[in-house]
C-alpha cells in the first residue's frame, strides 16, 4: 500500500473547517481594549484571507502580530502552528500547538492538528495519543470525522488494521463522503487480506475523488494504484496494471 497519505489535501479540508472560527473568537473576547480588540479581530481575517490563498508567509506574520498583542492568545498560536505545517515546518508548528494546548488544554483543534502532525512525521504512538485525547474532548464535533481517520491512518501504520476499521467506519459514521476515510479502510482492509472489501471502499474513494468540484489528483493517484495492487495480489493482472497506468498518468505510484 502507499507509503504516503496526502496530508496537505487533508490540512486543506479541516483547517477550512475551523479557520472560519474567526467570527467565534471575535464573540468570546472579554478584552477591556476594544480598541485593541478590533485590532486583533481585523489581524486574524488577514491571516485568515492570506492562509486561505495559500500565502502561508504572509498568515504567519499576521497571527505573529497578533501574538504580540496578546501572548496568551492560543487561537493564534494554534491557526499559525497550522501555516507553519503547510509549509511543513513541523518543528515550529509542534511548537506552537504544544503552546496553544498549554493555554488551552480542553481545545480538541490544537490535539487534532499535532497528531495529524505526528502521523505525517512517522510517530504513530503519539499521534493515536493526541487524536484520541480530542475525541475525548470532542467526541461528536465537527473534526471528530477526521481525529478518527488520523487515529485509523496511525493504527494502519503500526499494523494495527482491525482497531484501524473500527475507526474509520466510525470516521465514514460521520462522514460518509469524506473519501481519505474509505482510502485508508481499503488499506487496512487490504492489510487483513479482506481484498474484496479493499477494493470497495477504493472504488468509493475514487468516485468521491473524480466527483470533487476540484479534484485531488494526489489523493486520487493513490486510491488508484493501492486499488491497482490489491488485484495483482488476487492474480487480476489486467485489472492491476490498469490502475497502476492510470495512477501514474494522474501522479506518482510506488510499486
Amino acid at each position: 500500500m502507499s507509503k504516503k497519505t496526502n496530508w496537505a489535501a487533508i490540512f486543506a479540508i479541516i483547517v477550512g473547517l475551523v479557520l472560519v472560527v474567526v467570527k467565534d473568537y471575535k464573540s468570546d473576547l472579554r478584552s477591556a481594549d476594544k480598541e485593541r480588540t478590533k485590532t486583533v479581530n481585523q489581524i486574524f481575517v488577514r491571516g485568515k484571507n492570506a492562509y486561505d490563498r495559500n500565502d502561508y508567509n504572509v498568515a504567519i506574520e499576521q497571527f505573529s502580530l497578533a501574538l504580540e498583542l496578546e501572548p496568551n492568545n492560543a487561537f493564534a498560536y494554534a491557526r499559525r502552528g497550522v501555516a507553519y505545517a503547510r509549509q511543513e515546518d513541523y518543528d515550529k508548528a509542534i511548537i506552537d500547538l504544544d503552546k496553544a494546548i498549554k493555554l488551552e488544554p480542553n481545545n480538541a483543534f490544537s490535539y487534532v492538528m499535532r497528531g495529524t502532525i505526528y502521523a505525517e512525521l512517522g510517530d504513530h504512538k503519539e499521534a493515536i495519543v493526541d487524536c484520541g485525547q480530542a475525541l475525548k474532548l470532542d467526541p461528536n464535533g465537527k473534526l471528530a470525522f477526521f481525529a478518527y481517520n488520523c487515529r485509523g491512518y496511525a493504527y494502519v501504520k503500526l499494523g494495527d488494521y482491525s482497531q484501524a476499521v473500527i475507526d474509520f467506519d466510525r470516521s465514514l459514521k460521520l462522514d460518509p463522503n469524506f473519501a481519505h476515510s474509505y482510502h485508508s479502510r481499503g488499506e487496512a482492509y487490504a492489510g487483513l487480506s479482506k481484498h474484496n472489501q479493499a477494493i470497495a471502499d477504493f472504488d468509493k474513494a475514487i468516485d468521491i475523488f473524480n466527483s470533487a468540484t476540484s479534484i485531488d489528483r494526489e489523493a486520487l493517484a493513490l486510491a488508484y494504484c493501492d486499488r491497482g495492487k490489491v488485484y495483482e495480489s488476487l492474480g487480476d493482472l489486467k485489472r492491476s496494471n490498469a490502475d497502476i497506468k492510470k495512477a501514474q498518468e494522474i501522479g506518482k505510484c510506488e510499486l
